[in-house]
């Protein structure tokens, strides 16, 4: 089984989760699809934040590059062309970041949150209008349905971890 393409119909649990997987595989987007797929009323994903690592001004130069849509080479050029690094305590791992999946988990949930999860000084140094885009490596990103597909509120189960190829 790999998180591309779930063994479960549409709508099969209640709460899906991911706890670190996303930032190693090659296609996340789909893995959050399968995901928000099965899901029926919660999507909790805890991953990377590609922007709030590194120093200061590297933070900025990251969000700039992929506002302006040149993410992709830069990240080309970062890996030697590969698309992916390696790291001894992590493994392969590919650039992500939960804001990545903003997009089609806000277009399925009804209410988005994202919650810093790791405690660093820079969050505290920047102040509050940035966190967590900016200041935090590691993120919490909760989603919920207040009504299930089809407007009700139904029973199911919960379960459903996401893993990757």
């Amino acid at each position: 089984m790999t998180g591309y393409q779930l063994p479960f119909p549409d709508d099969s649990f209640d709460v899906v989760f991911e706890l670190g997987c996303l930032h190693h595989v090659r296609h996340p987007e789909r893995v959050v699809a399968e995901m928000l797929r099965v899901a029926r009323k919660g999507v909790f994903m805890s991953d990377s934040n590609r922007f709030g690592g590194g120093r200061p001004f590297s933070r900025y130069v990251k969000l700039a590059l992929y506002r302006l849509g040149l993410w992709g080479i830069a990240d080309r050029l970062k890996t030697g062309g590969r698309g992916y690094l390696y790291d001894e305590g992590d493994g392969v791992y590919y650039s992500y970041s939960l804001f990545d999946s903003y997009a089609p988990v806000r277009a399925w949930a009804d209410d988005v949150f994202f919650i810093p999860i790791d405690n660093n000084a820079p969050a505290r140094r920047f102040g509050t209008w940035m966190t967590p885009l900016l200041t935090s490596h590691r993120l919490l990103l909760c989603a919920f349905r207040r009504e299930g597909p089809g407007g009700s509120i139904g029973g199911g189960s919960i379960g459903a971890g996401s893993g990757g190829e």
